[in-house]
């Protein structure tokens, strides 16, 4: 079904294919043949921009942007700062990582100087004795240098593959809570969506209720005019309007605060870009009990999954910490060229396997060790208080959505019955058997029943949600497919 403006496109396109027809020269065989290639390739391309018009991410209602539950995550997805700064955070640890293993190769500088001394000293070592016929090399009070230095670590007691290892789980961590901000913010994109659309629902309400009292208020002005009814039956009519009419633009002004909540989560940066949201309450059966729900929550949330990560790397840093007690061993050498006053270079090299082991350190090792144990205890105690929140999150979203399918079908039942009492009761005020309190209390009474079988609508759709994310299902595939 194409849209408005894809009707007007569809418009264009003839007119431009007729007006085509009629300014080429049609009775030239050559030129007719050009002409028929021409019109072709402008009614294709003109075809294309009228399906892409149609096609696009948003679909536009005026200046009015429309957005499905599947637009709106997307966008998020995209622009939501929240979403930014956790990308950041993977991007930050698989940098470490790179660093955690370049701790490994050799680094080679280039390096040079100069250095002035007190006493003349040899620009190179004295390799022999002048005895022996080895003279002896220059001296020089300013002595310049430059060469090529190399380091390359053998051991540090186990502590270059434990950081890469670390860096590992690090990153590793920092993707689970990635995917734990996508789910949360999917969840709350997806509650202030579904509060929307109850707002929409309890203004549609609102407004019939605000016809209906208006429609009463004028049939108590005939009565009255006919002197059936008393001037107070006009004036209860006329506040019922009021308030009436005061608790729409309450719900308006609630619509308005709430879309601008969806705004931020979004990442929309435009005040002025006016968007309205489209679709319906969704309703998805969930296929698993409490006691699944609660033994697959620890399997799949993304931010216990992290914690579990955060732990063991907590581990790796107490063992980082004491492998500062062992020895590190280490390849170095040097390549020099070294000249005094004189601009003549003498070469020097060397090459040395070091060890250095720490023997007193004020206690410093040990204090670092101190601390890795106590930060490895505070994530042991959130893992702990962690899965107490997630098995309490779980048992709630169940009773939650129990709850809300109970007061659907109370208040299913309710709606029929205010429906029909307010019919009745309108009835009767026409023929003169009832009064305008009776009549205003029925639409009042319909108001509130709708109201709370929106409202539990709105908790049940929000109580599957929280099941969802409570479980650790991933919600960005599904939720935007709808």
């Amino acid at each position: 079904m194409a849209t408005p403006h894809g009707q007007d496109c569809i418009t264009i396109n003839k007119t431009i294919l007729e007006s085509c027809m009629q300014s080429l020269f049609w009775r030239d065989k050559y030129w007719k043949k050009i002409s028929i290639v021409l019109m072709f390739l402008i009614l294709m391309l003109l075809t294309c921009s009228s399906v892409l018009a149609e096609s696009g991410q948003w679909q536009n209602a005026g200046d009015v942007r429309i957005f499905t539950l599947s637009d709106i995550i997307h966008h998020a997805m995209i622009n939501s700062p929240t979403i930014k700064q956790a990308e950041s955070n993977v991007a930050v640890e698989q940098a470490n990582l790179k660093a955690a293993k370049s701790e490994r190769f050799p680094k080679i500088e280039l390096g040079g100087g100069g250095a002035r001394y007190h006493y003349p000293t040899p620009v190179t070592p004295i390799s022999g004795s002048p005895l022996a016929g080895v003279p002896f090399p220059e001296f020089s009070e300013t002595i310049y240098d430059v060469g090529a230095f190399l380091h390359l670590p053998l051991y540090k007691g186990g502590r270059l593959v434990r950081n890469v290892e670390l860096s590992e789980l690090r990153g590793a961590a920092a993707a689970d809570l990635l995917v734990a901000k996508r789910q949360d913010l999917i969840y709350n994109l997806t509650s202030v969506y579904y509060k929307i659309l109850q707002l929409n629902s309890f203004m549609q309400s609102t407004e019939a209720q605000v016809r209906g009292l208006e429609t009463h208020q004028r049939q108590v002005e005939d009565f009255f005019k006919a002197g059936k009814v008393a001037q107070v039956e006009l004036l209860k009519a006329q506040v019922e309007v009021a308030k009436a009419r005061e608790n729409f633009l309450l719900a308006e002004n609630s619509l308005k605060t709430t879309y601008e909540l969806l705004r931020m989560l979004m990442g929309m940066e435009d005040p002025g870009q006016e968007f309205r949201i489209a679709g319906e309450p969704g309703y998805r059966k969930i296929d698993y009990s409490l006691e699944q729900a609660l033994a697959e929550a620890l399997k799949r949330r993304p931010e216990y999954l992290s914690v579990l990560k955060t732990m063991q790397a907590g581990e790796e840093r107490v063992e980082i910490a004491k492998a500062r007690r062992l020895p590190y061993v280490y390849l170095a050498g040097q390549y020099v060229e070294t000249t005094g006053t004189s601009v003549d270079l003498k070469e020097n090299w060397n090459a040395a396997l070091r060890l250095s082991l720490p023997l007193f350190d004020g206690g410093l090792i040990t204090a670092e060790i101190d601390r890795e144990k106590a930060e490895l205890e505070k994530v042991k105690q959130n893992e702990r208080f962690l899965r107490l929140e997630i098995n309490q999150e779980v048992k709630e979203t169940f009773l939650s959505l129990e709850n809300a399918e109970k007061r659907m079908e109370v208040a299913s039942k309710a709606m029929e019955s205010a429906k029909e009492n307010l019919r009745v009761e309108e009835l009767k005020y026409r023929k003169g058997a009832s009064t305008t309190t009776n009549v205003v209390d029925a639409q009042t009474n319909l108001v509130l029943v709708e109201t709370g079988y929106y409202q539990a609508l709105y908790d049940r759709d929000i109580a599957i949600a929280g099941v969802r994310r409570a479980v650790g299902e991933d919600l960005s595939g599904e939720e935007q497919s709808k």
